[in-house]
């Protein structure tokens, strides 16, 4: 494997919220000050954090210098290194963003990265249904198809092994072994456990999904994520781009797709239901 020159990376280095807390004191601010010093060089003083909304396996915030740029903070969630490769991710994300797909990592950390900060908006989820909208979505998913496959394949010597079924399989089997705790640390809340249990039945669905896309389909670089949350529009230039890569990988394009369209009925940020997914908003057969 050919690996493109890479971000400052200190391992050793790690943003402990639990004891710097969520807001904007002295503590987080002292941190990500060392962050700057020890990855970049950079002895700026750090004006203010302020935490952002939305992002679900992360913490991130906005982090202001009083000279110079201002930079996302992310900071990874705790247990969850297992459901993907943060190695693939860097990699990936380095030659996506040269692509212009995705934002550009400043540094990394043991337990986050700092990442360029984009102006901009994050999409809500109808603003991801209008048209003018959708068709940009649509244009950035074919560039990182097409041309992120193409450059990833180029730059890392990759070849495109379909990686979705054994990453289901793995999922599939950590939610098996892991459910009697669950309904043990769950027990007021039935109809969740009821919903979530269907989970555990998923196999034959898989198997149905990878005989229905064996034949026949491209294997492309796949976001396998794409969100309202996942997905900004740039002020300057004003454009989409895609952000968060650390589900994907090697998959089928239709998948991808497909996937993208079921995120159309998600609400994640509903305060009784954000697991709850209505169909009916999907695009119609003249949208797709």
């Amino acid at each position: 494997m050919i690996e493109s020159p890479l971000v400052p990376f200190a391992e050793d280095l790690v943003v402990d919220l639990s004891a710097t807390g969520l807001t904007d004191g002295n503590g987080l601010r002292e941190a990500v000050g060392k962050l700057l010093l020890e990855l970049l060089g950079l002895k700026v003083v750090v004006a203010r954090i302020s935490r952002i909304s939305g992002a679900m396996t992360n913490v991130i915030f906005r982090v202001d210098c009083v000279e110079g740029p201002s930079y996302l903070l992310r900071v990874y969630g705790q247990g969850l290194d297992w459901m993907f490769s943060r190695q693939r991710e860097r990699l990936w994300s380095k030659i996506l963003a040269g692509c212009g797909i995705c934002p550009r990592w400043v540094a990394m950390f043991g337990n986050g990265r700092l990442e360029e900060w984009v102006d901009g908006i994050t999409l809500t989820a109808p603003m991801m249904r209008e048209e003018q909208m959708f068709e940009q979505i649509a244009k950035i998913m074919r560039r990182m198809h097409v041309d992120g496959s193409l450059a990833i394949r180029t730059l890392l010597a990759e070849d495109p092994v379909n990686n979705l079924w054994s990453r289901l399989d793995r999922w599939q089997a950590r939610a098996v072994e892991v459910w009697d705790r669950v309904v043990e640390l769950h027990q007021g809340r039935q109809a969740e456990l009821k919903s979530a249990k269907s989970f555990l039945s998923m196999p034959p669905w898989i198997n149905r999904l990878r005989k229905d896309l064996e034949t026949d389909q491209d294997i492309v670089v796949s976001h396998c994520d794409l969100q309202n949350g996942n997905i900004m529009l740039r002020n300057d230039p004003s454009h989409v781009i895609l952000v968060d890569f650390e589900y994907a990988c090697w998959a089928p394009a239709a998948f991808d797709i497909a996937n993208h369209f079921c995120e159309w009925g998600a609400d994640y940020c509903h305060p009784e239901h954000p697991h709850l997914v209505d169909y009916a908003k999907g695009p119609t057969m003249d949208q797709m």
